[in-house]
């Protein structure tokens, strides 16, 4: 073989052993860089993501976002059924899971109108679940929310008022992600009635107002409930109030006749009955 015919192989060569370790090396790239994004890959649960704490937006539709606790769940379908418990007058409102409204409308209380969503849970690790009502007035819009699957099922309260949100966090349980000691949802609200227990022969309707140093709330008493006190704060026909937990004065009048100003206690999760005396 001549000195040329050993010269163009020995290149040959060397370029099959440059263009070999330059696929791998493409090769290696590939997979260190895909394996580098796994935060974006499909997991186990149907969720595509991983989320490692909360998600919770400080704003949501122009309100401050209170965050009011944390739940877990080991499946990422889900059942959220929400309802108006106890307001008179429709409560109009957006629910959010994750960024997207999942149902935007009036919840009504008479008759109960349950809305029923199923979904499923976005993240691995932290959701998070919202409502934010359409009111812009001072009293609270409360709705009782339930989020449930086939292990697990949790139960709690969501308010919106005219410049609050609130948002629960939803683990789905990935690794050591979880709600940890964060778990409870904070129940710092409680729920107030006022009713006259006798006919004060002034009309059909009795106006109430309840305040604080922070704001004031209005109702009407449509219903004389004589003895004994009403049993829950569901009772029909009384002024219904959802308080913050605290100290608060009311006032009550109707046609030439007037009570207050009292003060009473609303405690958190707790249902105050305030008769007006004779």
């Amino acid at each position: 073989m001549s000195g040329n015919s050993l010269f163009f192989a020995s290149n040959a060569n060397a370029m099959r052993w440059i263009n070999l370790n330059i696929t791998l090396c493409l090769v290696y790239l590939f997979v260190f860089s895909t394996c580098s994004e796994s935060d974006d890959s499909p997991a186990p649960g149907g969720s595509s993501k991983i989320k490692g704490s909360s998600i919770i937006p400080n704003n949501l539709d122009g309100k401050n976002t209170n965050k009011i606790g944390c739940i877990n769940f080991e499946d990422n379908e889900i059942l959220i059924e929400v309802w108006n418990p106890y307001s008179t007058d429709a409560v109009s409102g957006t629910l959010i899971l994750n960024g997207r409204t999942v149902y935007s409308g009036s919840f009504s209380s008479s008759p109960r109108d349950t809305i029923t969503v199923n979904d499923s849970l976005d993240y691995l690790g932290f959701n998070y679940f919202a409502f934010v009502s359409d009111s812009f007035e001072r009293s609270f819009a409360r709705l009782e929310v339930q989020i449930s699957n086939a292990t697990s099922t949790h139960k709690f309260p969501l308010l919106s008022d005219m410049a609050n949100a609130e948002a629960v966090n939803i683990v789905l349980e990935y690794e050591n992600i979880e709600c940890g000691g964060n778990s409870a949802i904070d129940y710092r609200f409680g729920e107030a009635i006022v009713w006259p227990d006798h006919d004060p022969n002034c009309g059909i309707e009795i106006e109430v107002e309840v305040y604080n140093d922070n704001s004031t709330y209005n109702a009407v008493i449509t219903n004389y409930i004589f003895p004994p006190t009403p049993a829950t704060c569901a009772s029909s026909g009384v002024a219904h109030f959802v308080l913050n937990e605290g100290s608060y004065t009311y006032v009550a009048k109707c046609d030439g006749k007037s009570w207050g100003p009292e003060t009473f206690s609303v405690t958190a999760a707790g249902c105050k009955r305030v008769r007006l005396p004779q």
